[in-house]
């Protein structure tokens, strides 16, 4: 069992429920029934990868007006992670990179932040409504792992 696994092991005591790593590499978590998170142990550079799978969004005007305000997310809030989307299953996700060296604790404090913001998407997109996404993230600074 190598350190990923057991990161994976008391996430799942922190969080109520047994979680394995499949082949000591990689952990898929669905939250509250409303969103797929993925955790990846990537080797060679000792880092976690975390992505959350938010929503489908169909090629046209919509997808690009989600991709401008993912674009602006990106440019002004850096504390979770980075939106990205992914052309061959049309999903927008939220992806963070951390250290393998970070807590259990601390990786279950991310991952409800994560949770909550990209729940905060999923809404806004599902409902079409995406026009408060970048002004309400811009003013939510605060590093996940309370760090300056």
């Amino acid at each position: 069992m190598n350190a990923f696994s057991i990161l994976i092991q008391e996430l799942g005591n922190i969080l109520g429920s047994p979680l394995q790593a499949e082949n000591d590499i990689a952990c898929k978590i669905l939250m509250k029934d409303r969103l797929s998170l993925q955790i990846e142990y990537d080797e060679p550079t000792q880092q976690i990868l975390i992505v959350a799978f938010i929503t489908k969004i169909s090629s046209g005007a919509f997808l690009e007006d989600v991709l401008k305000a993912a674009l602006q997310y990106n440019h002004t809030d850096h504390s979770l992670g980075a939106f990205s989307y992914l052309p061959s299953s049309q999903y927008l996700v939220l992806q963070s990179q951390q250290p393998l060296s970070i807590t259990a604790p601390l990786l279950s404090a991310l991952l409800q932040q994560i949770f909550n913001t990209s729940c905060q998407w999923k809404d806004a997109i599902e409902e079409g409504n995406i026009s408060h996404l970048c002004a309400s993230s811009s003013h939510n600074k605060v590093s996940p792992l309370n760090l300056s």
